[in-house]
C-alpha cells in the first residue's frame, strides 16, 4: 500500500537538495525523484535509489527511477537491467512502462518507443510523469507541438510543485532548441519559478535568455538569485560574468569567471566567455588565446568556433574567420547566427552576393522572423542589382519590426532605385518619424523629392541632413 501512495502522491522537499542520510524509504524516494528531475542530479539520484533498494529490494519504482537515472547518464545496459527488474515487480504499471519507452527512444527504436508509451498512457492515464515522458519522446521524434501539449497535460495533473516546475523548465528549454521562441520560453521559466521559487536552474536559464534579449538588468537579477541559491553553480557564474561584461563591469565579470574556472578548470564555456570579455576590453590577442583553449577543450562546440570567427573577422583575418564559420556550421547546421555572419563575410569581405544570399536564406529558414538576417539579405539583393527582391525583404522587416527606422530607410532606397519616388518619400518619412535625428533618411528623402521636382522640399532635407551629420 505504501508504494501506491508514493506513486500517485509524491510530496517532495522544495529546499536545495542534500544527499540523504536517512533510512526512511519515503524520504529516500522523494529525494531520489527530486534529484532525477533536477538538471544535474542523475548521479545523485542513482546513489539515493541505491540506498532505497538496499532497504526495499522489491520496490519497483526505485528500480524504474534508478534505471532512468542510468539512462540519463548514458549507462544504457545498467538502465535496461533496472527497468526490466521494475517490470518484473510491476508489469502493468504505466509509470514503469513509460520509463521503458524512454529507454527504447534513446536506444534508437522509435517504433517500439511509440507503442510502449501508448501502452503506458492506457495503463495509467492519471499519472503526470507518463505524459511528461510522452512529451520527451514526441520531442525526440520532431513533433514539437505535440511535445509541448503533453507537457501541459503533465502540468495539469501534477500535484508536486518541484516536478511541475521541471516540466515547465523542460518545455522552455525545448522551445528554444526547436523553435527559437525565447519569449514563450521565458514565460515557461517564469511558471517554473512560480511553482518552485527555489528552482535555481530556472532562474539561471531565464537570466541567460534575458541576456540574449539584451535585458541586462533582468538577466543580472535572475542570475544573482540563482547564485544565492547555489553560489558554486558554474553555469550561472559564466552567464553572470557575461552579463557583467556587457554592462561594462569587466573586473567583476572576470572575477566571476575566474571562480568558475577554479571550480571546473576544464569547462570550455568559461574560457569562451573569458575570451569574449577580453575582446570587449580590446585585448584581442588574449581573447583569441582563450578561444583557442576553449576549442581545444571542446572541439565539437559550434559556439566556440562561431565566436572565434567573429574575433578573426574583427582582426581582418577573413580566411581564418571563414574557416571558423564553416566549422561552426558543420558542427551545428542550425546555428543561424553563424549562417548569418558567414553571409555577411561573403557579402562585405568577398563581394560574393550569391553565397551571402544562400546563407541568409538558410538562417531565415531556421528562424523565419530573424529580422537582421532578412535585412542583410535585402542589402545583398540590392548590391547584386535585384531591387525587387531587396524591397520585398525590407518590407518584411518593417512588418516584423515596425518600430525600426532602418527597415523603412532601406525600403525607401529600393523604392528610389525602382523609380517609385512617391513611395520612397513615404518610406523615408516614416523612418524620420521613428528617428528624427536620422540624417541619412533626410538626405535620401531629399533625393526622392528632387526626383519628383520638389526642389524646395529637397533643399530643406539636404540642409537638415548636413545639420545632423548625415
Amino acid at each position: 500500500m505504501r508504494r501506491l501512495v508514493i506513486l500517485f502522491v509524491i510530496v517532495l522537499i522544495v529546499a536545495q537538495p542534500v544527499l540523504a542520510q536517512t533510512e526512511d524509504p519515503i524520504s529516500l524516494y522523494e529525494q531520489g525523484v527530486e534529484a532525477f528531475f533536477r538538471y544535474d542530479g542523475a548521479a545523485e539520484a542513482v546513489e539515493l535509489f541505491n540506498q532505497l533498494i538496499e532497504l526495499e529490494p522489491e520496490n519497483a519504482f526505485a528500480y524504474a527511477f534508478r534505471g532512468s537515472a542510468y539512462r540519463a547518464l548514458e549507462e544504457m545496459d545498467l538502465a535496461k537491467a533496472d527497468i526490466d527488474r521494475a517490470l518484473e515487480l510491476a508489469p502493468r504499471n504505466g509509470l514503469v512502462v513509460s520509463m521503458l519507452a524512454r529507454w527504447y527512444m534513446q536506444n534508437g527504436d522509435t517504433e517500439l518507443a511509440k507503442e510502449t508509451i501508448q501502452e503506458a498512457l492506457e495503463l495509467t492515464p492519471e499519472v503526470a510523469i507518463v505524459y511528461y515522458n510522452h512529451g520527451r519522446i514526441l520531442f525526440d521524434m520532431g513533433d514539437y507541438e505535440g511535445a509541448f501539449s503533453e507537457y501541459g497535460e503533465a502540468v495539469s495533473r501534477e500535484m508536486n510543485p518541484v516536478l511541475m516546475s521541471e516540466y515547465y523548465r523542460t518545455r522552455a528549454n525545448q522551445r528554444i532548441d526547436a523553435t527559437q521562441d525565447r519569449a514563450a520560453a521565458i514565460e515557461d521559466y517564469s511558471q517554473a519559478i512560480q511553482a518552485n521559487p527555489n528552482n535555481m536552474a530556472a532562474y539561471a536559464d531565464r537570466g541567460n535568455n534575458y541576456l540574449l534579449f539584451g535585458y541586462l538588468d533582468a538577466a543580472l537579477s535572475d542570475l544573482e538569485v540563482a547564485l544565492a541559491l547555489d553560489p558554486n553553480n558554474v553555469y550561472a557564474l559564466v552567464h553572470y560574468g557575461d552579463t557583467l561584461s556587457q554592462m561594462g563591469r569587466f573586473d567583476e565579470a572576470l572575477a566571476a569567471l575566474q571562480k568558475a574556472e577554479d571550480l571546473e578548470p576544464d569547462r570550455a564555456d568559461t574560457y569562451l566567455v573569458q575570451g569574449i570579455v577580453y575582446f570587449r576590453m580590446g585585448e584581442k590577442v588574449t581573447a583569441l588565446h582563450l578561444l583557442d583553449q576553449a576549442a581545444t577543450l571542446a572541439p565539437e562546440n559550434s559556439e566556440i568556433f562561431y565566436n572565434r570567427a567573429i574575433m578573426n573577422a574583427g582582426l581582418s583575418m577573413l580566411y581564418q574567420a571563414l574557416q571558423d564559420y564553416n566549422r561552426a556550421i558543420e558542427l551545428d547546421p542550425n546555428n543561424y547566427r553563424a549562417l548569418m555572419n558567414r553571409g555577411s563575410l561573403y557579402r562585405d569581405g568577398m563581394n560574393d552576393y550569391e553565397s551571402a544570399i544562400a546563407d541568409y536564406t538558410a538562417a531565415i529558414a531556421i528562424w523565419p522572423t530573424f529580422t537582421l538576417a532578412i535585412n542583410n539579405r535585402g542589402i545583398a539583393y540590392s548590391r547584386s542589382g535585384d531591387h525587387e527582391s531587396a524591397l520585398a525583404d525590407f518590407i518584411t522587416v518593417t512588418e516584423i519590426y515596425p518600430a525600426w527606422a532602418i527597415g523603412y530607410f532601406n525600403a525607401g532606397l529600393e523604392y528610389y532605385d525602382l523609380g517609385r519616388y512617391e513611395e520612397a518619400v513615404t518610406s523615408h518619412t516614416r523612418a524620420i518619424e521613428l528617428d528624427p535625428t536620422y540624417g541619412n533618411a533626410h538626405y535620401a528623402r531629399g533625393l526622392a523629392y528632387q526626383a519628383l521636382g520638389k526642389q524646395t522640399e529637397a533643399d530643406a532635407d539636404f540642409d537638415r541632413a548636413v545639420q545632423l551629420g548625415g
